[in-house]
């Protein structure tokens, strides 16, 4: 049942307003990293470029394919044939639209059908209702505070990602620049134990030990909170698993590749990962971010023909340059109380989002203007 629309607003399906524009014919692949255009795929992120173009104006982009996604476009542009291009009629702002949907994307994605690769049709879209001022000045007043909600948004989250290139800064500055100073050796001299993981996972869970996956990868360090699985001590000493010590440096070996995490919690893992226990040599966030400095050359070195994957033997070929554990240490600390000031971005980049949230909530409820 519809809501009651305050006055001067009404419904419409978006098959009255909605103008689909012909498909290109490209395919996804044909987008770049850099280009002169953006290239929109079935995708609900756009990263892709191209030096083409094949619309030029105001429209709205649909993923069809996979997951519901929509995008907002004024200017020149492209997009692969797993989009719908529509354009707005003049009755209601395109922008107005987007913000619509976007707050709803639970529409779109009620439309999704299929066996396989699920797809969603022009036919359900045009059949999604719709409500909207009457006058296009209030749709305007609407669209000007959620874009500067947006703006907001948009500040915190580069905030938090400049925050995270000053840690990689110190390390380069502290220990890149002059690696040529401290002692080199193959990563396995300064590690104290290689874990890798047990292949069979575990079929009752019913302990206090987590069980981790990559989703449960929380910046530096695992997040065990986050996992919904525990093994006991006696499923543990059964299936001989090998349980990951406080410290460990966790490095995806197959989905991810490279991705670390430092382990705050004993706990166990399937074969996504391999556990690097560090020696008293060397600090845990030094050899954490070491690692993360060799995720392009481990990806280069993984191997497979399908599912790309990394072996012991590919760690042991590492070599790493340590510098004395005092200077170790030091950065160590400075992360941590960078991590504190991580810490409060996060609130406050959550506390925006729940504001955007509930703005757009009231906008298209006729309780913002």
């Amino acid at each position: 049942m519809k809501k009651k629309l305050v006055k001067g607003w009404k419904w419409k399906r978006l098959g009255e307003i909605f103008i689909f524009q012909n498909k290109t014919g490209r395919k996804a692949g044909e987008g770049l990293e850099q280009g002169g255009y953006k290239f929109f795929t079935s995708s609900s992120k756009q990263t892709k470029f191209i030096n083409k173009f094949d619309f030029d104006g105001e429209y709205l982009i649909f993923a069809t394919g996979g997951q519901a996604g929509i995008h907002y476009c004024k200017g020149k542009f492209s997009s692969s044939n797993d989009c719908f291009i529509v354009k707005v009629n003049d009755e209601v702002l395109g922008m107005y639209v987007y913000y619509y949907l976007f707050s709803k994307i639970y529409l779109l994605e009620r439309g999704f059908m299929g066996a396989g690769l699920k797809h969603i049709s022009k036919k359900y879209i045009q059949k999604i209702e719709i409500n909207y001022p009457i006058n296009k000045n209030t749709q305007k007043q609407i669209v000007s505070i959620l874009e500067k909600a947006e703006r907001l948004k948009e500040r915190r989250k580069e905030a938090s990602e400049e925050t995270n290139k000053i840690i990689q800064n110190i390390f380069y500055n502290l220990f890149l620049r002059e690696k040529n100073k401290w002692e080199n050796g193959k990563l396995f001299s300064f590690i104290e134990d290689f874990i890798v993981p047990q292949r069979d996972k575990p079929k009752v869970f019913d302990g206090n030990i987590p069980w981790c996956r990559i989703e449960d990868f929380n910046g530096i360090y695992l997040s065990e909170s986050k996992s919904k699985k525990f093994v006991s001590e006696e499923t543990v000493r059964k299936m001989h698993l090998r349980v990951y010590p406080i410290n460990t440096v966790l490095v995806s070996c197959s989905a991810d590749l490279g991705k670390c995490a430092i382990v705050k919690k004993p706990l166990v893992t399937n074969q996504t990962f391999i556990g690097l226990v560090p020696s008293k040599k060397i600090n845990p966030l030094f050899l954490y971010y070491y690692m993360i400095t060799k995720a392009r050359k481990l990806n280069k070195m993984a191997t497979g023909a399908t599912i790309k994957y990394l072996s012991k033997k590919n760690f042991q070929e590492l070599n790493v340059n340590i510098p004395p554990l005092n200077l170790q240490n030091k950065f160590a600390e400075y992360v941590e109380k960078i991590e504190k000031i991580k810490q409060h971005q996060l609130k406050s980049e959550q506390e925006i989002n729940k504001l955007f949230d509930a703005l757009m909530q009231k906008a298209f409820n006729g309780g913002l203007i």
